[in-house]
């Protein structure tokens, strides 16, 4: 299954937006669209 650029981009970018002012690192490694994004990504090499 291929994943596009645009799919990891907008993912990484809902997790900035959510993180932006609250979280903490250790949140933001658990949080869903993260762990999705590194899923995708890892797909992809």
């Amino acid at each position: 299954m291929k994943i596009s650029d645009k799919e990891c981009n907008v993912l990484m970018e809902k997790l900035m937006k959510k993180y932006r002012f609250e979280g903490s690192a250790s949140e933001f490694e658990q949080d869903e669209y993260y762990i999705e994004f590194h899923k995708k990504r890892f797909l992809r090499l």
